[in-house]
């Protein structure tokens, strides 16, 4: 085999068109006195045409087959670091705004990952949000925490503010609060509407 020929259809179109060629083949070949030597030439360059489709179907299976192994090695990574997280925070030693802007990157990659069909997406699209969910778990468990210690903070900024003027407990309030907002992130506007509180 040579060179493929080129054509100036896309395969997909070339695939339609050589498809409805032998359909209009059949119509004018019905009733009339058969012609097998051009015959034979019309299929002979049908199917040296249809060499260019069958390139690109090739290369459509092997372009399909990468990306559902990127996607599953993409599920594999981001099951293994949940893991990592999980031991992390028994350990004690999880950093937050790490895991928040991981988990940020991971849903990046798989939206900027290639194209997958429909049915493959439909497959893998849920096996790959209860994998992010469940790595996320320690993260959104640490921030229900957080908003229930700054929800403390605010009752505690509320007696103080119904008291005595004390400077130093307020100050001291204010520290904590920082300290637990540098220590766990939340949504934005969660944290501002917190705040205000």
């Amino acid at each position: 085999m040579g060179e493929l020929p080129t054509s100036p259809h896309s395969p997909r179109k070339l695939q339609e068109l050589l498809r409805q060629l032998r359909e209009q083949w059949k119509e004018v070949d019905q009733g009339g006195m058969p012609n097998h030597a051009l015959w034979r030439r019309f299929d002979r360059a049908c199917n040296e045409a249809y060499r260019i489709v069958q390139a690109w179907l090739a290369g459509m299976k092997q372009h399909a087959v990468e990306q559902k192994t990127l996607r599953l090695s993409m599920l594999e990574e981001v099951k293994a670091w949940g893991e990592r997280l999980s031991l992390r925070t028994l350990q004690g030693s999880a950093d937050w705004k790490a895991a928040q802007r991981e988990l940020g990157e991971f849903s990046r990659r798989w939206r900027e990952a290639g194209h997958v069909s429909e049915k493959r997406f439909a497959e893998l699209q849920p096996q790959w949000k209860a994998a992010l969910q469940e790595a996320a778990r320690p993260l959104e468990e640490a921030q229900q925490a957080s908003v229930a210690a700054r929800q403390r903070m605010i009752d505690e900024a509320a007696a103080l503010a119904s008291g005595p003027l004390r400077i130093d407990a307020i100050k001291e309030l204010q520290q904590r609060w920082q300290q637990e907002s540098q220590r766990v992130p939340l949504e934005r506007r969660q944290e501002q509407k917190l705040w205000d509180a």
